[in-house]
C-alpha cells in the first residue's frame, strides 16, 4: 500500500493551480514534456500495480482505487498536452498569418 504514496501529488495538489503555477514560469516544450513523461511514467507504474494485496487473511481490492488514479492522471496529461498543443496552434496559426501578408 505504501506504493501508493507515490501518487500523492494527484490528491493533494490542486491541478489548475499547479498547471498556472508552472505557467508562470514560461516552461519550454522540454519543460513540458518533461511533465507530460511525469505523468506518463506514473501512470505506467500504477498499471503495473497488483490489483489486490493480501494483508494475513484479508484481501484488499485495489481495483477501485487504481481506476480513480488513472483517471486524475489522464487529467494531468490532458492539461499539459493540451498547453503543448495550444502552443503549436498558435505557432501554426503565426505561420499562415506571415504567408498571407
Amino acid at each position: 500500500l505504501y506504493d501508493f504514496h507515490l501518487f500523492h501529488f494527484v490528491w493533494q495538489d490542486d491541478m489548475k493551480s499547479s498547471l498556472s503555477e508552472f505557467l508562470d514560469h514560461n516552461p519550454t516544450n522540454h519543460n513540458l514534456q518533461r511533465e507530460i513523461d511525469h505523468v506518463v511514467n506514473m501512470e505506467n507504474k500504477l498499471v503495473n500495480m497488483p490489483e489486490a494485496v493480501d494483508i494475513g487473511c484479508i484481501s484488499l481490492d485495489l481495483k477501485p482505487y487504481r481506476r480513480a488514479l488513472l483517471g486524475f492522471l489522464h487529467g494531468w496529461k490532458f492539461a499539459y498536452m493540451n498547453v503543448v498543443h495550444d502552443g503549436a496552434q498558435n505557432e501554426l496559426w503565426e505561420c499562415f498569418k506571415y504567408r498571407l501578408d
